[in-house]
C-alpha cells in the first residue's frame, strides 16, 4: 500500500481503508467463507452435479419417489456442507493455535 498511486481510483483513495492486520483479514476471510450464503452456494453446485445423476437413476420410478429422493439427496448435501466447514474450522482454528 505504500507504493500505490495517491491519486483516487473512482473517487476512492487508500486513505480511506482502515490498515488491517493478519489476524483481522483472516476473520474476515474465515467469516465470508463460513456464512450461510457461501454454504447455500456450495450446495446449490454439488446438487446441481448430483441431480442429472439421481434423475436416470429414478427414471423408471413415479413423482413422488423422484421428489422425495430429490429432497433428501437435497437435504443430505447440506448436512455434508455444514459438518464439512465445521470440521475445516476446528482444524485450521487447531493450526493457527498450534502456529502463535
Amino acid at each position: 500500500m505504500q507504493q500505490a498511486s495517491p491519486q483516487p481510483y473512482e473517487n476512492l483513495l487508500f486513505s480511506d481503508y482502515p490498515e488491517k492486520n493478519g489476524s483481522k483479514v483472516n476473520a474476515l476471510a474465515w467469516e465470508n467463507v463460513t456464512s450461510e450464503e457461501a454454504k447455500k452456494q456450495i450446495v446449490d453446485q454439488i446438487d446441481e452435479k448430483i441431480q442429472p445423476k439421481v434423475d436416470e437413476k429414478t427414471a423408471d420410478q413415479n413423482s413422488l419417489v423422484r421428489d422425495a429422493l430429490r429432497k433428501a439427496t437435497r437435504k443430505s448435501i447440506e448436512k455434508l456442507v455444514d459438518k464439512t466447514i465445521d470440521e475445516l474450522s476446528k482444524n485450521i482454528d487447531n493450526m493457527i493455535t498450534q502456529t502463535k
